[in-house]
């Protein structure tokens, strides 16, 4: 149901929110290669309209233990950080081991999403060198 439609300012907000997730990619990538020996693709990263929540959505082979990367977040975007693993087409049908149900991501996030098995490569880009700090709201 629709109450009423959004203000030029609310679609502003829309558009900064949608380029603060590309960057939050981007630095969930960089902290991830900087903490972790093994491959961690990161899918996506989605801000709540208040940005009182990051949801990052990651894929991996392996068991992570995201403490540090989670205190790094929560440094920089002082808000609750939520990690939502999702799993391949292959990790699917061969992981015989889980019930169906804990390889789909909850209903009203993400169907499965093909995750690539290579390894990350180190990339030169650092946080700190964004154009604007990612909790830094443009008026």
């Amino acid at each position: 149901q629709i109450y009423r439609f959004a203000s030029i300012a609310e679609r502003n907000m829309l558009a900064q929110k949608e380029h603060d997730e590309n960057q939050a990619i981007q630095v969930c990538e960089d902290l991830l290669s900087n903490l972790y020996e093994i491959p961690v693709q990161v899918v996506d990263a989605e801000f709540q309209f208040d940005r009182k929540k990051l949801t990052v959505y990651y894929g991996s082979e392996y068991s992570v233990n995201f403490r540090p990367f989670i205190r790094e977040l929560y440094c920089l975007y002082k808000s609750r950080i939520w990690l939502e693993r999702v799993y391949s087409a292959q990790q699917q049908t061969t992981s015989n081991s889980k019930p169906a149900s804990l390889n789909v991501a909850p209903a009203g996030y993400y169907s499965p999403v093909q995750v690539a098995k290579t390894p990350l490569v180190e990339s030169n880009k650092s946080y700190k060198n964004l154009t604007h700090h990612p909790l830094q709201i443009k008026k």
